[in-house]
Parts: structure tokens; C-alpha cells; sequence
């Protein structure tokens, strides 16, 4: 079968001029495992949202770099339940048995909290009147990984995803809720 053999053979022509992967499952999985590979053998870092979730994943989470799940997916890949930090933490280990990303699991209002050496980091939400929280975990990865790409710390990538995903809830819609470069710079700055 030569399911994602097109879209493979693309991203080989692009990869001299990426400085980042962003996967998530809307896209086959042999086509995001495959992509993963050619990333990582390239010294390219791979971002993978693991949305909508599904089951199957054991070798595409071994090649990627970076995990943005939401709280569902966290409790769904580490097969635990979170409702405090003490929960996180225990995902984020489970999570780290079967993988060497950094995960970052988006909270929602609460924000994101990821490992950074043994403690808990949290980057809190930025406070927005939300109306639709459909694109906000998409535009979070989106965010996070231009600021990765832009040579950002983890910390400050976190929080441009933040930005990035707050601001998404504040309108109707997935693509259309997806924010300007322009207004996720204001939001940072205020």
C-alpha cells in the first residue's frame, strides 16, 4: 500500500528548511510514524499532538521530541486519573516509561504544566473571555512549536503556546479561531 507515500516524499524535499515537525493524529499513523523517523534521523524536532487520541501509538511516541497532550489524553496515554498536581506528576512518570519527550499537558484554564528535571512547572493561563474552546489545544501546539523553532526556552515556548491557545477560545471555530502572530506578541506583552 502506498498510503502517505506523496506526503513523505514532500516533506524529504522540505526538510532542509524546517526547523521543527508538528504531528497529531488526523493524519494516518504509518504517515506520522514514517515522518517522525525522517525528522528525528535529520536532527529535526518533533512536536506530536496526540489528537484526537487513539490507541496504538507504542512506537510513534518513542520518535517524538515533544508531547502536548490535553488532561484526557495525559490521563488516557498514562492510563491514570489526574485532579492535582500530585496526579500530574504520576502521568508525567508513567508517560516517560514509554517515551523520552518532554510533555507539556494543557489544563485549560489552569494552564500547562510540564517536567523540567524532577519538579513540576506550571505556565498559568492568560485570562480571556472564551466562547469556544474547539482550536485552543491546536493553536497551544502551533504556538509552542514556533517558539521552539524560534530558539525559545521551554519556558518561554510554554508560554507562547499559552498565548497562542487562549487567545483561540476567545473565538468561534478551529481554523478561524487560530490567532495572528500580531495578537499572541500583544498578549505576551501586557
Amino acid at each position: 500500500m502506498n498510503c502517505g507515500k506523496p506526503e513523505i516524499g514532500h516533506l524529504e524535499s522540505l526538510l532542509g528548511s524546517v526547523d521543527c515537525l508538528v504531528l497529531q493524529n488526523e493524519v494516518p499513523y504509518e504517515v506520522n510514524l514514517q515522518a517522525a523517523r525522517l525528522a528525528r534521523e535529520n536532527k529535526i524536532p518533533v512536536v506530536w499532538d496526540p489528537a484526537p487520541f487513539v490507541t496504538g501509538t507504542q512506537e510513534l511516541i518513542k520518535h517524538v521530541d515533544f508531547l502536548t497532550p490535553n488532561q484526557n489524553e495525559a490521563e488516557l496515554l498514562a492510563n491514570c486519573e489526574i485532579t492535582d498536581e500530585k496526579s500530574i506528576h504520576n502521568a508525567f512518570l508513567k508517560i516517560k516509561e514509554s517515551s523520552d519527550a518532554v510533555c507539556l499537558i494543557t489544563m485549560g484554564e489552569d494552564g500547562v504544566y510540564f517536567l523540567s528535571g524532577p519538579g513540576i512547572n506550571q505556565i498559568p493561563s492568560f485570562l480571556v473571555d472564551s466562547v469556544d474552546s474547539v482550536a485552543a489545544g491546536d493553536a497551544f501546539t502551533g504556538g509552542f512549536a514556533v517558539a521552539l523553532s524560534e530558539g525559545e526556552t521551554l519556558r518561554s515556548a510554554a508560554r507562547f503556546g499559552c498565548a497562542s491557545g487562549a487567545l483561540a477560545t476567545t473565538k468561534l471555530g478551529a481554523q478561524s479561531a487560530m490567532p495572528f502572530r500580531k495578537e499572541v506578541d500583544q498578549m505576551i506583552n501586557l
